[in-house]
């Protein structure tokens, strides 16, 4: 079975993130053309990186080694991130580092990380199906500066958790702080 046609079986009950996972790819690699990358790791990336967004938290644990469910217990949103690649590497035999990171630190990438990973989370706030305040000027601006793109998407992303009451987690905090500080070199 192609990894296309996995994804697509188990997101058949939801065919707005089937949409969704295949927009993301399509963005993704569209972006990948213009900064390059690996694009074959970007696509498996970016078919898998919501694999396990519908599961319960207890199935997505299963997958997750002890200390890092704990790390993120407070946020765990992330929990669909991590799964997703440690079932990539140990259940489909996936042993590309570029692929678990981009899909381990999609949501709000890492200070340092893989050109790969920022395009997969760019374009995972951007892709073409989004219709929240902010996804086409993050798409706009990631035509000309990807890193640029990627700050204004983790600065929506932390004004939206905040305007809901909820304290971002320190690693978008310091993520942001990296990339804002940092010229980003890959």
């Amino acid at each position: 079975m192609s990894l296309v046609d996995l994804v697509t079986e188990k997101l058949k009950p939801y065919p707005k993130r089937l949409e969704h996972v295949l927009g993301v790819k399509e963005r993704a690699l569209e972006f990948q053309k213009i900064y390059g990358g690996n694009a074959e790791a970007i696509e498996t990336a970016a078919l898998l990186h919501d694999y396990f967004k519908y599961d319960s938290i207890e199935v997505q644990k299963r997958y997750i080694p002890a200390n890092e469910i704990e790390k993120y217990q407070s946020v765990p949103v992330a929990y669909h991130a991590l799964s997703a690649a440690y079932y990539a590497k140990d259940h489909l035999g996936i042993n590309d580092p570029i692929v678990f990171e981009a899909i381990y630190y999609h949501i709000w990438g890492k200070t340092e990380m893989k050109l790969e990973t920022m395009i997969l989370a760019t374009a995972d706030f951007c892709e073409k199906n989004r219709t929240f305040s902010g996804a086409k000027k993050v798409y706009e601006l990631a035509l000309k500066d990807l890193q640029q793109a990627f700050i204004l998407s983790l600065e929506y992303t932390i004004e939206y958790l905040k305007k809901d009451g909820i304290n971002p987690f320190y690693e978008q905090i310091e993520v942001l702080n990296y990339y804002k500080e940092n010229t980003w070199n890959y």
